[in-house]
């Protein structure tokens, strides 16, 4: 393999935990990094991957990743929290960073543990005292959003200076979001797009997809669908779930790119199965309707329910509209009221309307007039 591809196989490794940053899943983010180095089939990659952090969080490669906190991921996979935290928590303290920074995420997230700001504040300092760049992008974070401690986003924006000094792309696109924002800084979205560019070139999908945004709504530039459909699809294909709807949004009404009901389908379920819950309602929408997939009501059940339980209210009436036809689920009309009701009291016309017949009818809730 070219000396060009292990970099970027490397620089890939790299930037898989900044990526999971975006969905605020702090603890998985670090548990998928160090799998990713683990699997890596090339040796050479992985010795070039812990070479990079050991010259930026000033560890050894042998101490980088120990079999106590491979234990502690696979016991985060398997949703085990309080294991993974009491097997991880001694490393930590004992100065594994990688420990430090995972059990902050776990603290950050309340997995395992009541939630606690504090403690992930402290753990991400430890880490940070390393020099492990990942902990100075959770820091800027923290201090930006006032998680655990009073907002200031001056100090935020110098923890994501630190963190790009130590070679973390996510510390450029943090930055970039402070621009576009206004937020510490004075906003200016041509600077902010300017930092999105150099990140995206590293590879990250975060920033790749706001290019792809900033394209799609003309923002800083005109307008431009297939340019936003190309940074969209460049993040979609590195797992973002944000830019996988947004291209599969592109391929349903055909901007950018060809009109194709397939393709978008592909596209929403992908990012379903990571939880999006938009991309939910779509593709249970696709499914009940048979766009761009075979019809199938009991897939189509699955995903609203999923969404619906996300608390998607356009969902919660799908739903409830399909249990009151016994369409991939058993007829159930008292919950398909209880569905109704929540998208009603959201604000969903639909469900209203419906809701107030099954009150006039006395169909799966008590007859009452003055509620119809």
């Amino acid at each position: 393999m070219p000396r060009d591809l292990y970099r970027a196989e490397g620089r890939f490794a790299l930037s898989m935990m900044s990526n999971m940053f975006v969905r605020g899943d702090f603890a998985a983010a670090v548990a998928k990094f160090l799998r990713v180095l683990k699997l890596l089939v090339t040796p050479v990659v992985v010795l070039l991957c812990l070479v990079t952090f050991a010259l930026s969080a000033k560890v050894t490669p042998a101490n980088a990743i120990s079999n106590e906190l491979g234990r502690a991921i696979a016991a985060y996979d398997a949703k085990e929290y309080k294991n993974a935290l009491r097997i991880a928590k001694p490393l930590a303290e004992n100065d594994d960073v990688y420990a430090q920074f995972f059990i902050a995420g776990l603290y950050r997230d309340g997995l395992g543990i009541a939630e606690n700001k504090s403690a992930a504040l402290h753990w991400s300092f430890r880490a940070a005292e390393q020099g492990f760049a990942p902990s100075f992008v959770m820091l800027g974070q923290m201090f930006r959003d006032g998680e655990g401690v009073e907002s200031d986003p001056e100090r935020a924006l110098l923890h994501f200076e630190k963190a790009i000094a130590l070679g973390e792309v996510q510390g450029v696109v943090e930055k970039g979001k402070l621009f576009y924002h206004g937020v510490g800084v004075g906003m200016d979205r041509a600077r902010a797009m300017e930092l999105f560019f150099e990140a995206a070139d590293l590879g990250s999908s975060d920033a790749q997809r706001r290019l792809g945004g900033m394209y799609d709504q003309g923002e800083v530039v005109e307008r431009d669908y297939s340019e936003a459909a190309r940074w969209y699809t460049l993040a979609a294909k590195q797992g973002n779930a944000i830019a996988q709807y947004s291209i599969a949004s592109m391929y349903e009404h055909g901007h950018g790119v060809s009109l194709d009901l397939a393709e978008s389908a592909r596209w929403y379920r992908l990012a379903a199965e990571q939880g999006d819950p938009d991309s939910q309602l779509k593709i249970g929408l696709a499914y009940n309707r048979g766009s761009g997939v075979v019809q199938n009501y009991s897939e189509a059940a699955h995903w609203l329910r999923l969404a619906a339980m996300q608390g998607v209210p356009e969902a919660s009436y799908r739903l409830a509209f399909m249990y009151t036809q016994g369409d991939g689920v058993e007829q159930n009309y008292n919950e398909a009221a209880r569905l109704f009701e929540f998208a009603a009291e959201n604000g969903n016309s639909g469900a209203q309307y419906l809701l107030g017949r099954m009150f006039h009818t006395g169909q799966g809730v008590e007859q009452d007039y003055r509620m119809a």
